[in-house]
């Protein structure tokens, strides 16, 4: 573990975004917070190093939080301990449609990865076995507020949260690139935007490259 500019991170590769603290999450997340209506309870699924997590813990009461590698969950504590944030409850845990063992794979160019049964692309140069669980296994209640960002999963992990959208009507923030799906996991994977519409969401937003908002429908 070593730290780049004010963060602690797995390696001391050198990151411009986080030198700079340039973070892109920042202003989707800005965006995302005017449909919120309460600011109680949040949920800050992939926190990285902390950069998405600090933002959401000076916004709302509490908040949950999983991030899947343990290196980066690591140093997403000890950046947390730096700023003195005490509201979150950070898990490593990686999330998914169940709960059980799965494989996780490390992008060569930085310290993020995502779940997947798919043989990994050529990019890939960690393997690692990660503990897994399904939002449905937590039984939340009064979650006003989701951001998820774990690198092209988005679909299973939806496959394991619908009591979770049943119990709960948080505005969402979600990482959807249907490329980066395609490449790295099963065909078989729900599509986001139609699991979403099942349960009652609609698109209100796109921010960013790959960024969107969604609120549910009110009848």
């Amino acid at each position: 573990m070593k730290k780049i500019g004010n963060w602690w991170t797995p390696d001391n590769k050198k990151v411009t975004m986080i030198e700079q603290e340039t973070f892109t999450c920042l202003e989707p997340l800005e965006k995302a917070y005017a449909y919120v209506k309460r600011f109680n309870r949040a949920i800050d699924v992939g926190p990285w190093i902390g950069d998405s997590l600090t933002s959401i813990s000076r916004k709302f009461n509490t908040v949950v939080a999983f991030e899947a590698s343990k290196d980066v969950y690591e140093c997403c504590l000890e950046n947390l301990k730096d700023r003195k944030i005490v509201n979150v409850d950070l898990r490593n845990i990686g999330l998914s449609n169940t709960a059980g063992t799965k494989t996780f794979y490390n992008n060569k160019n930085h310290f993020s990865g995502y779940v997947s049964d798919k043989y990994p692309e050529k990019a890939v140069k960690n393997i690692l076995q990660i503990e897994t669980a399904s939002l449905d296994d937590f039984n939340f209640t009064d979650i006003d507020f989701i951001k998820i960002d774990v690198d092209s999963h988005e679909g299973f992990l939806l496959q394991g949260a619908q009591t979770f959208f049943q119990n709960n009507s948080p505005v969402i923030l979600i990482e959807n690139k249907e490329r980066a799906q395609v490449e790295r996991q099963p065909k078989d994977m729900p599509n986001v935007n139609d699991l979403l519409n099942s349960l009652g969401y609609i698109m209100v937003e796109k921010v960013a490259k790959a960024d969107f908002i969604y609120v549910k429908e009110l009848h």
